[in-house]
């Protein structure tokens, strides 16, 4: 049995009675200690249970009014570190699915998309970028609203994300340009005119989205590009120029869609060079060695339907449709012949896979929304840090 000093008419001191207290809800806090972040449940020093019935119930009622206040405000707190793998490639059911939480309207999110593509490919141009600086801004941007809402109502104008991803892959890729003369291009593009006083307002709310996007990409700037594996397969199959200039306008329209969410690089090249063999009637022959590709002949075959569903759909707005605007109807005849060569391609899936599929995606954290304001106060203020380290000594 262990002695329980007491005070004045056999009151616990507040130490105890504030132990009691928490005893008595069972609450748990997460502490965070200068070594490490861990959640553990406080446990008393003293051992209550050798406390009598007389003074249990005079312990009942607290000495002080805020302290019975205070056991009741006490909540858990939150853990704002979490580790996150990174998933550069998402399948299709993964993107439905995230997309059916963010995006209300497909048809209006396909319509800024390509808005978007299209200023900033003037942007592009202007500023003389690499084609690898389109294709990744379109990369970050989809991204974004995967895990983040795109309404009309929403406090981010959608075409503010896309120049912000610009202004961020120009500098991931060595193209750095001021903020500000990429937001005086960008509104003189759109035909915006603003005052001094708005500009200044609209750079440091780009500066703002900014960080939204790296928190959304994981701060995981690693790149895969498309076209360096292009020039590569195109010199080994000795495609002449005039040949491989088809599949480069190819590659370049595949910066419109999604494919850049689903597929590696090295299987968007070699799609685009079966589609201008194709295209172009040549008479070179692809033998595909898919092992020694390191692909799977599947995803070649999924993201080749993409491709051909995303010229069948918008062929007018597609940079190919500028160069040879013949190509439409074959782009129809390609489709219709590759949906007959490829019926395992119009599977349907196990209505029990489904569900399983379904529960396996709700419970995985990667899919929600993302809250920004957790974890918004990065520091603590020095009075609170001596009552934290005074706690956890005790």
């Amino acid at each position: 049995m262990v002695e329980i000093p007491t005070g004045p008419k056999g009151k616990l001191p507040q130490r105890l009675t504030q132990i009691k207290n928490k005893e008595s809800t069972t609450s748990t806090t997460s502490l965070s200690t200068p070594n490490s972040r861990i959640r553990s449940p406080i446990t008393p020093s003293v051992d209550i249970s050798t406390v009598t019935n007389d003074t249990a119930q005079k312990t009942e009622t607290p000495t002080n009014g805020n302290m019975a206040s205070s056991s009741t405000e006490k909540q858990e707190a939150q853990i704002t570190s979490t580790i996150q793998l990174s998933r550069p490639f998402l399948t299709r059911q993964q993107i439905k699915f995230a997309r059916s939480k963010t995006i209300e309207n497909p048809a209006i999110y396909n319509q800024r998309l390509l808005q978007l593509h299209q200023y900033l490919l003037k942007i592009c141009h202007s500023f003389k970028f690499p084609m690898r600086v389109l294709e990744g801004s379109m990369y970050y941007y989809q991204r974004f609203y995967l895990h983040n809402k795109f309404e009309k109502t929403a406090l981010i104008n959608p075409l503010d994300v896309g120049i912000t991803c610009l202004f961020i892959v120009s500098k991931n890729e060595d193209t750095i340009k001021k903020l500000r003369d990429l937001l005086i291009l960008f509104n003189q593009t759109r035909g915006v005119t603003l005052s001094a006083e708005q500009f200044e307002n609209y750079r440091k709310r780009i500066l703002s989205i900014e960080f939204q996007i790296l928190e959304t990409i994981g701060f995981d700037f690693r790149t895969y590009h498309s076209e360096e594996f292009l020039i590569k397969y195109n010199k080994l199959l000795k495609v002449d120029k005039e040949t491989s200039y088809i599949s480069w306008l190819i590659l370049c329209d595949t910066y419109q869609t999604d494919v850049s969410l689903k597929y590696p690089p090295h299987i968007i090249a070699i799609c685009c060079i079966i589609l201008n063999n194709k295209l172009s009637d040549s008479s070179l022959k692809l033998t595909t060695d898919y092992q020694r590709l390191r692909c799977e002949e599947k995803l070649v075959n999924e993201c080749l339907q993409d491709i051909l569903t995303h010229y069948v759909e918008s062929f007018k707005i597609t940079g190919l449709a500028l160069k040879f605007p013949d190509y439409q109807i074959k782009f129809v005849h390609i489709k219709m012949e590759f949906n007959e060569s490829k019926p395992q391609m119009m599977f349907h899936v196990d209505e029990k896979q489904k569900q399983q599929q379904h529960q396996d995606l709700e419970k995985d954290q990667f899919f929600q929304e993302r809250d920004f304001t957790t974890g918004e106060r990065r520091y603590m203020l020095e009075n609170q840090k001596k009552r934290l380290y005074a706690e956890v000594d005790k």
